[in-house]
């Protein structure tokens, strides 16, 4: 196991318990102790977890857990949520992105074709920039703002203004919930980052793997009926609300879980 793998171990961990020991790391890595301490050492100055006695947990303060968490939860879920929504666009299709963790698998899947895309999201901005095919005929315009650090996005009244100068036909959104009653986020900025978009496209797509469904979060976004379409992988636990949710308008859009076992050998998000 590199130190990439070892690290997403441990994030995927402290994500899921909030903490994590090093008895516990070893156990999951097969690393020696030299090396754990290392890698906590490591993950402690990104910001990424805090280092407390014993081991490294979430750390403290701020609304949204930082990108790194959010991107190892339901990976693969997200990406082939990703290569779903990739699906729906045609040569010049201009494009919102904002900066979620399931939207971010888009810079990866994007198809070889003439694009504008217009997002609030450096690390989506900065995905785009490593690509090879097409690169001058996919331009990124970034919205300005101030940087929300722990999402790598901008924000703020600088962000609103530079997405609501654009018309797009698609906006491609990464939610915290969905509800029957709207959409939902965890930071007012960031919600009002993504209002801009909706308003200012003719379609809304929102990409939210099953563990958004039927969640609620602190903000809220919009009503459903901004919303033309829903994708998201398959559940039976969400099924009946995913019913209420096609009879609001709402084109929902399944990832079959054999399409997620095909891309993952076999193993859960």
């Amino acid at each position: 196991m590199n130190a990439k793998e070892r690290h997403d171990q441990m994030i995927r961990a402290v994500s899921e318990r909030r903490t994590l020991s090093m008895r516990r790391a070893q156990e999951l890595t097969a690393a020696s102790e030299i090396t754990i301490r290392r890698d906590f050492a490591i993950l402690a100055e990104t910001g990424v977890v805090e280092r407390h006695r014993g081991g490294i947990g979430l750390p403290s303060g701020g609304q949204m857990s930082p990108f790194a968490f959010r991107q190892v939860r339901f990976s693969e879920e997200k990406a082939a949520l990703a290569r779903r929504a990739v699906g729906l666009l045609k040569p010049d299709d201009a494009l919102f992105v904002d900066g979620g963790t399931t939207t971010y698998h888009l810079a990866t899947c994007l198809p070889d074709i003439p694009l504008q895309i217009f997002t609030n999201s450096l690390r989506f901005a900065d995905a785009m920039g490593t690509r090879k095919a097409l690169k001058s005929t996919q331009n990124v315009h970034l919205s300005g703002g101030k940087v929300y650090m722990r999402g790598g996005l901008l924000v703020g009244p600088g962000a609103v203004h530079g997405l609501e100068q654009y018309h797009a036909k698609w906006a491609f959104l990464s939610v915290a919930g969905i509800t029957e009653q709207g959409l939902y986020n965890t930071d007012e900025e960031i919600a009002a980052a993504e209002r801009a978009m909706i308003c200012n496209a003719d379609k809304v797509v929102v990409l939210a793997d099953h563990s958004k469904i039927g969640n609620y979060a602190l903000c809220s976004i919009c009503p459903l009926d901004h919303v033309d379409y829903l994708i998201t992988d398959a559940d039976p636990e969400r099924s009946t609300l995913l019913a209420k949710l096609v009879r609001k308008g709402i084109t929902v859009l399944h990832v079959p879980a054999a399409q997620m076992m095909l891309h993952n050998g076999g193993q859960g998000g």
